[in-house]
């Protein structure tokens, strides 16, 4: 009898731990000692839909961040919430042209650019701008020296078009008048993608482009000086041919993210590394973690702060984290 009670106490303790297990895994990413906190948003996103989600991490020109989550589907309606690091709700935004962000602030109070919105991070009002509804999807660089903004989107087949934003008196988001451009790439007639770009502030005055070539996977990093970039030294179609470029290998869509004002640059790659780079005149690996963590995941690294963001399409969980280089042994 107290051989079968014995048996039962240990069945049952296996089943326990066993439960446990499985729903620590079915919970919680792997990741899970570098979460500082964790929210559900299936009040303000339609838990069935599990895909055509962006999150980017957006600084407010001081020490704040905002994360903004973008439903964007193939058709209708975008939907964009705007969140504190805290996960507070701030904003809540629809209409068929909103778009991807990528950095955007400017002027006191700030404000972000989202497709062909603009948004004031003082009240979280939204309002149009004459910005293309073309351009709806694309990525921000500024210029530090003379706080100019550059909307820059891909041209098929192989051109950037570059459109430089000012603010005026209310802030409010507007092209300059004439100042728009395009950059190609090389004369090769084959397709490349812009995946993201940034001003290096370190100096010396550089454009860091990182550009994929879509006919073999291959991303490429392009960096051109300031004088010759369009709009910064007499406009006109710039090719990349001649300077400096370094070659990252294949890398998953939509995974290259800059931080600290382009010194930093970490991109997926696909042998199961998820790796950083710095830059310094030329670009050298840093450090590198595991990529399953953030399979199917959504991922926006904080520009300036020690955190990043993993949002899971499928749960409308998201997760704040400290970055995983400093928590490595």
């Amino acid at each position: 009898m107290k051989v079968l009670f014995l048996s039962f106490l240990l069945a049952s303790f296996s089943f326990i731990i066993v439960s446990c297990d499985f729903l620590f895994l079915s919970t919680f990413p792997d990741f899970l000692p570098d979460i500082k906190l964790i929210k559900n948003l299936n009040n303000s996103f339609d838990n069935s839909i599990k895909n055509n989600y962006d999150m980017f991490v957006i600084n407010d020109g001081t020490t704040n961040d905002f994360i903004f989550v973008l439903y964007k589907p193939e058709s209708g309606n975008r939907k964009v919430l705007v969140l504190n690091t805290e996960f507070d709700v701030l904003s809540e935004y629809e209409d068929i042209n909103l778009g991807s962000i990528h950095m955007c602030y400017a002027g006191s109070p700030g404000r972000a650019l989202v497709g062909t919105y603009s948004m004031s991070f003082s009240d979280f009002t939204w309002n149009t701008t004459n910005i293309a509804a073309s351009s709806r999807d694309h990525i921000i660089i500024r210029n530090f020296d003379s706080l100019l903004f550059y909307v820059l989107y891909t041209e098929s087949p192989n051109y950037f078009q570059i459109l430089t934003t000012a603010y005026d008196n209310d802030l409010t988001l507007t092209p300059s008048p004439g100042e728009d451009d395009s950059c190609r790439i090389d004369d090769s007639g084959k397709e490349y993608i812009l995946e993201n770009a940034a001003f290096y502030e370190n100096g010396p005055d550089v454009v860091i482009l990182i550009v994929r070539r879509m006919w073999d996977n291959q991303v490429i990093g392009i960096v051109i000086p300031a004088s010759d970039f369009p709009e910064l030294g007499g406009g006109g179609n710039t090719a990349i041919d001649n300077y400096y470029v370094h070659y990252f290998g294949e890398i998953k869509p939509g995974s290259v993210h800059f931080l600290n004002g382009g010194m930093s640059v970490i991109m997926e790659n696909y042998d199961g590394k998820v790796v950083m780079y710095g830059y310094n005149n030329v670009f050298y690996r840093v450090g590198d973690t595991n990529a399953r963590q953030f399979k199917d995941k959504i991922v926006g690294y904080s520009p300036y702060n020690d955190d990043f963001y993993v949002f899971d399409p499928a749960t409308k969980d998201i997760f704040k984290c400290q970055v995983w280089w400093k928590t490595q042994p």
